[in-house]
């Protein structure tokens, strides 16, 4: 019951062509490798011995249900990896299907010898030039809220070994749970998107570290997080109300979140 090369094809923008109707080079690519998979059947071997499928139900009536596909790409052939990009493309295309997102292996965003890319491609998108950076201008004085997975405020670019998630922690101002629980999953995408937003490393959860390879596109930030996941067990929202009040309800003026 999976979508056709031609209607993936027909259905997707990155195929489409430039004003001048010429075809873009990623419309070509993917129209190259729609072309080597068009053949009946050519992908059953691929789909059969090459990926495992698991479901996650959501919980709640607003909860999405999550689908985890697991490519074992040792010894993959060109073919197996086309036909893992058309599965790729056709389960985009679905209306049904809200978001889809690659589960990479995680690695450092540094070489080692600099800071993050991030945030140099944020600001200047010059290699390691950092204007924000050189003026002063951080995050420090600013709160931003997440709602995510969960956080884990024992990794070591959250930790705060001498206070309790609050106003006077280093990076957690507070962590509202309603339909969550109050912690993240193992690589879990919040403490992730997190560490991405605002992360600064502290090893011993006092003082900063220089070589914090995972720090932050703002690292002077705070965070005010909402917990939308209980384990992997799919999202439960909260309502828009207790969503967008996050950081804001309870706070002084100066420490809501504006973001």
């Amino acid at each position: 019951g999976g979508e056709s090369p031609s209607h993936i094809r027909s259905n997707t923008f990155w195929t489409g062509g430039n004003a001048d109707n010429t075809t873009t080079r990623r419309g070509k690519f993917w129209n190259e490798v729609l072309d080597r998979v068009s053949e009946t059947d050519v992908c059953a071997n691929t789909f059969k011995k090459r990926l495992s499928w698991t479901i996650e139900p959501g919980i709640g009536e607003n909860a999405f249900t999550n689908l985890h596909v697991t490519y074992n790409n040792s010894g993959a052939s060109s073919t197996d990896n086309d036909c893992v990009l058309a599965m790729i493309a056709g389960i985009s295309i679905n209306p049904d299907i809200c978001f889809f997102e690659l589960n990479l292996e995680k690695r450092p965003q540094s070489d080692g010898l600099h800071r993050p890319n991030a945030d140099w491609m944020v600001q200047s998108y010059v290699y390691q030039a950092r204007p924000f950076f050189d003026v002063g201008l951080d995050g420090t004085g600013v709160v931003a809220a997440v709602s995510d997975t969960g956080l884990d405020v024992n990794n070591c670019y959250f930790w705060d070994k001498s206070n309790e998630v609050g106003k006077s922690h280093r990076k957690i101002i507070s962590y509202n749970v309603f339909n969550g629980d109050d912690s993240d999953y193992q690589g879990g995408h919040g403490s992730h998107v997190c560490g991405l937003l605002a992360g600064k490393k502290a090893s011993d959860g006092v003082t900063v570290d220089d070589d914090g390879q995972g720090d932050g596109i703002a690292p002077g930030a705070k965070i005010a997080f909402v917990d939308t996941t209980v384990g992997k067990d799919g999202y439960n929202y909260p309502s828009d109300t207790e969503l967008l009040n996050a950081g804001r309800e309870g706070v002084d003026d100066a420490d809501k979140a504006r973001i």
